[in-house]
C-alpha cells in the first residue's frame, strides 16, 4: 500500500481542488491510500470525495504568517508515515516540503499549478529563489502542460528532467448528457427563451479570470446579435466590480451572474458558445468540461490554453486584452454553424483521446509507482 499525503492550501471549491478530488475518487484503492492536509480548512470539496478511507487534517492557518506551521505537519507525517508527500501551490510547498524533508519522507512531490494575478507581469524574486531552494530537496515536480514545464524550469533554474507533465482530465461520461427536463427547468428558472443565443463562462470571479473583458466584448456582440445573453457562473471578490461594468454598459437584463453551482454539467448544455477570457491559465478544467460538452470554444491565448485549443481547428484563440477581437470571434461563430460543428467534434475527440479522467488516473498511478 502506497500512502500519499496531499498538502493543499484549502480544500474548498476550486479547479485544483476538484482535480485532486477526481484523482482520489478514481485511483486504485488496493494500491493507494490518500490523506488530505489543508493548511486552512476542509471545505465543501470534501463532499465530492466518494472514497470512504480518506483521512482529513485541517491546520486552520490564519492570514498572518505562521512560521511554525511545519511543526504541525511534522506531527501529522509522524502519525501517518506516508511514502509520498504531494504539495500543491506556494504555501504547502514551503511548509510541506520542509516538514517532509525533516521527517525523511522517501518521496517528496510538488505540483506547480501556475501564477496568480500579481505574478503575471512581475516576477517575485524572493519567492522564485525560495522555490529554487526547495526544489533541491524535492524528489520530483509536476506541471500540467509543456509550456508550464519549460517556463517553470527556466524561472527557478532547474533541469526539465526533474519535471513531469501530467495533464488534468475530465469525466467524459458526466458531460454532454442532454437531460431535456432538467435543461427546460433551468431555462424556466432563469428566464431563458428558446430564441436566445447563450454565451457562457464558468470560473471564480477573480481579476485573473478577466471577466471584465468578456462583458465589454459582449456589449459589442449585443449590438449585432440582440438575442444574445451572457451567463457567468461562479463566486468571488470581483462580483461588485463586474456588476458595475454591466450597469455602465446598460446590460442589466442581458448579463446574468449565477453564482456557485453544483450542476455545471447541466448548465453547460444551455450554452451556445463557451468563452474563457483569463489573463493566465495553467490547465483549465472548465475549458476541458466545455469541450467535453461539445460547445464551441473561444479561449485566451495564454498558459496551457494553446496546447488544448488549436486556433481555427477546434476553437478560436484571442489576446486577452483585446475585447474587440473577442467580440469578432463570438459573432463569427454565431454566423458559421458548420464551423462550430467541426470545432466541437474535434474537441470531443481530443478529450476522449488525451484528457479523459481515466487517462489522468492512469498517468498518476504510473507516475507514483515509478518513483520507487
Amino acid at each position: 500500500m502506497i500512502k500519499i499525503l496531499h498538502l493543499i492550501n484549502s480544500f474548498d471549491i476550486g479547479g485544483m481542488e476538484n482535480g485532486l478530488a477526481n484523482l482520489i475518487n478514481y485511483m486504485d484503492t488496493e494500491t493507494f491510500r490518500h490523506y488530505i492536509c489543508s493548511l486552512t480548512t476542509i471545505g465543501k470539496m470534501k463532499e465530492r470525495i466518494t472514497r470512504g478511507n480518506v483521512q482529513y487534517f485541517a491546520l486552520n492557518k490564519r492570514q498572518k504568517a505562521n512560521y511554525f506551521l511545519f511543526l504541525k505537519i511534522i506531527s501529522i507525517i509522524k502519525y501517518i508515515k506516508p511514502n509520498i508527500t504531494h504539495t500543491r501551490s506556494w504555501g504547502p510547498f514551503i511548509d510541506g516540503t520542509l516538514a517532509a524533508y525533516i521527517c525523511k519522507v522517501p518521496m517528496r512531490v510538488h505540483s506547480y499549478h501556475g501564477k496568480g494575478y500579481d505574478e503575471i507581469n512581475i516576477k517575485p524574486r524572493k519567492r522564485l529563489l525560495a522555490q529554487a531552494m526547495l526544489s533541491k530537496v524535492t524528489t520530483h515536480i509536476v506541471t500540467l502542460n509543456n509550456s508550464m514545464k519549460s517556463a517553470y524550469a527556466k524561472e527557478i533554474k532547474i533541469s526539465e528532467n526533474k519535471i513531469t507533465v501530467l495533464p488534468n482530465g475530465v469525466n467524459i461520461n458526466k458531460f454532454y448528457i442532454r437531460n431535456d427536463k432538467e435543461c427546460l427547468q433551468l431555462r424556466e428558472d432563469f428566464n431563458i427563451h428558446n430564441n436566445e443565443f447563450i454565451i457562457g463562462s464558468v470560473g471564480r470571479l477573480d481579476k485573473i479570470k478577466n471577466f471584465g473583458c468578456l462583458i465589454k466584448a459582449f456589449a459589442l456582440v449585443n449590438q449585432k446579435i440582440p438575442q444574445a445573453k451572457l451567463i457567468i457562473v461562479g463566486d468571488g471578490a470581483e462580483l461588485n466590480t463586474l456588476k458595475q461594468i454591466v450597469s455602465k454598459k446598460s446590460l442589466k437584463n442581458k448579463v446574468n451572474f449565477w453564482g456557485h453551482r453544483d450542476d455545471i454539467s447541466q448548465i453547460l448544455n444551455l450554452f451556445d458558445i463557451y468563452v474563457q477570457p483569463s489573463l493566465y491559465e495553467g490547465f483549465s478544467n472548465t475549458l476541458l468540461e466545455g469541450m467535453a460538452s461539445k460547445i464551441p470554444i473561444i479561449a485566451s491565448k495564454v498558459g496551457g490554453n494553446p496546447e488544448i485549443i488549436t486556433h481555427d481547428y477546434n476553437g478560436l484563440l484571442f489576446n486577452p486584452y483585446d475585447y474587440k477581437k473577442l467580440a469578432e470571434n463570438i459573432i463569427y461563430l454565431f454566423d458559421n454553424k458548420k464551423m462550430t460543428d467541426s470545432f466541437t467534434e474535434r474537441s470531443h475527440t481530443l478529450i476522449k483521446k488525451k484528457y479523459s479522467l481515466e487517462q489522468m488516473k492512469r498517468n498518476y498511478e504510473q507516475f507514483y509507482k515509478a518513483l520507487f
